[in-house]
């Protein structure tokens, strides 16, 4: 589950704010049995300590008791929540409604999140609907269950007409039992980019987090991935590294690091050229690239002149935007450009894919009328340089869970996604499917004979220049060109 259902504040709101009249404020549980409230008492306080086995054998006494005892299949629903298992907790406040169906009307509202969250759309959207029917329901509640009704309707829709949708495994060459998320693939398909998330002995321990999250790559050779390896140091460290791309011609990657010495914010945009077959040391791209905030998700137009990322800067319509910056001729960066309205809302979202036609955008998103949680979006820039209204990219390639992360081959036939809900290896596995016809770029075969990215200036915390030129070679050009043509 994304997020908690219901947390212990909702509790005591529960208890002491939302009573129906008449109760006592000294004997605000719903019980009358001693025994159960002392039970109760003693669960609430196994699950402040996250004792939650214990918190729900307890739970289990007290409804012994009381077999009508709302609080305690509310609570054991959260605890159930917080465990892991939707459904075991819806289980437990549908017994806590049929305790006492007018306990209080945000119980319907709690169950009908957790139901929207697993994809159960038609209960989902009775409970709102019961929800709405109590007069006198804060505004954001019902606001919010309002644009939830609507994800329901489009759930119920999407599922009754569903798209093409065939992934394919990559296989044990990419896949490990660990989380493997795609990052990106060169415009030739021969190479492949993805983060893997390890366990901390893996690497020098720290205090942090138990994982680390590594790049690694995948050459295919005669049509087979080979296996993937770790790209090393410098470009990975002992600290986390992911949401990698790459420029057009493979010498430039673009990445997101985290509380780095060098970084401006909880995490930065770095970059690091290929010599030979090694990478160079990461460099920091800037403070007019990166904020005192969260940047992370680049990808690189494949004109080599813009860089789009996600960020939770200030000055962004949501919790998290898409950005964009430019490439100026003096090889300088411009300050980062919000892309509007089209395709940034009051909520979140991330992890932007520039497809190597330059007008064609994927994206996350959870503000985007979709089917719950983050789902995949398509928007297309047009002559004038704006973005069209997203289209949700529909079941079964979204779905009530979180989708984030989406890359298309050049030919814009084929896309790869990271997953966990269709079997795999591991926890999250890369697989790739054709990409059906109304979600795919509109195909372009325009393209410059020749790039040149010089005097790339870093900023002014690092106040010598640095003189980087990228020359697309008209090889990489012409595999575009035939690729898209």
């Amino acid at each position: 589950m994304r997020s908690k259902t219901i947390s212990f504040l909702t509790l005591v709101l529960f208890f002491f704010c939302m009573m129906p009249p008449g109760r006592s404020q000294t004997s605000p549980l719903s019980t009358r049995s001693k025994k159960a409230a002392a039970f109760f008492t003693e669960a609430i306080n196994y699950y402040d300590q996250k004792d939650y086995d214990k918190a729900i054998r307890i739970l289990d006494r007290a409804i012994h008791e009381d077999s009508v005892f709302v609080e305690a299949f509310i609570l054991k629903g959260d605890i159930i929540s917080e465990q892991q298992d939707p459904r075991g907790a819806i289980v437990q406040y549908k017994k806590g409604i049929k305790a006492n169906p007018d306990f209080s009307p945000t119980l319907y509202y709690i169950l009908a999140n957790v139901e929207l969250m697993t994809g159960l759309y038609t209960d989902a959207r009775a409970d709102y609907e019961k929800f709405l029917s109590y007069p006198g329901q804060a505004k954001d509640k019902q606001d919010k269950a309002n644009r939830n009704i609507k994800s329901c309707d489009f759930g119920i829709n999407s599922m009754a007409h569903p798209v093409p949708f065939k992934p394919v495994n990559l296989g044990d060459s990419i896949n490990s039992k660990y989380d493997d998320y795609m990052n990106a693939v060169t415009a030739d398909e021969q190479e492949l980019f993805l983060t893997r998330k390890l366990p901390r002995a893996h690497h020098a321990a720290t205090e942090s987090t138990e994982f680390n999250e590594d790049f690694y790559k995948a050459k295919k050779v005669d049509s087979v991935w080979r296996k993937a390896v770790n790209m090393g140091s410098p470009v990975n460290t002992e600290e986390n590294e992911g949401a990698l791309c790459i420029s057009p011609d493979g010498k430039y990657i673009f990445f997101a690091a985290c509380d780095r010495p060098d970084g401006y914010g909880s995490c930065d945009l770095y970059w690091s050229k290929k010599t030979g077959d090694s990478w160079g040391t990461p460099e920091n791209m800037g403070p007019v690239v990166n904020s005192s905030a969260w940047d992370s998700q680049p990808s690189f137009s494949s004109d080599g002149k813009t860089l789009y990322f996600a960020s939770s800067r200030e000055g962004g319509k949501g919790r998290s935007d898409i950005w964009k910056t430019e490439l100026k001729p003096d090889g300088s960066w411009t300050a980062p450009v919000n892309l509007g309205d089209s395709i940034n809302t009051k909520a979140e979202e991330m992890a932007p894919f520039i497809h190597p036609d330059n007008h064609t955008l994927y994206f996350a998103s959870r503000g985007h009328q979709g089917m719950g949680g983050f789902d995949l979006f398509v928007s297309r820039m047009d002559a004038d340089g704006n973005w069209s209204s997203p289209v949700d990219l529909a079941y079964p390639i979204n779905t009530y869970a979180d989708e984030i992360n989406l890359v298309v081959n050049a030919k814009g036939d084929v896309a790869y996604i990271s997953s966990d809900k269709l079997g795999g290896k591991g926890g999250m596995d890369i697989y790739s499917f054709k990409l059906y016809k109304e979600a795919q770029p509109k195909r372009r075969t325009a393209c410059q004979p020749d790039l040149n990215l010089s005097t790339w200036q870093r900023g002014k915390r690092f106040p010598v220049p640095l003189q980087i030129r990228l020359r697309v070679s008209f090889f990489s050009l012409c595999l575009l060109k035939r690729t898209m043509g």
